[in-house]
């Protein structure tokens, strides 16, 4: 069965993958935040949480994760 959800914050953090930081090609250390979501967007679960985030997919078909 799917699962779905809606932002019920004004604004949240949307993430590339789980975790705060990521490596970049130069293999430095870089923020993981890929965009933001509003109120009122609807998301799609698509997978269980993974050190306390969430795979989702936007309701504009971005894969992302969400804490």
């Amino acid at each position: 069965m799917e699962q779905f959800a809606v932002i019920i914050k004004p604004v949240i953090t949307i993430w590339d993958r789980p975790g705060e930081t990521k490596e970049n090609r130069e293999k430095k250390l870089v923020s993981s935040i890929a965009d933001e979501g509003i109120y009122g967007m609807g998301l799609r679960i698509i997978g269980e949480e993974e050190q306390g985030f969430y795979p989702v997919v936007t309701a504009y078909h971005y894969p992302t994760f969400l804490p």
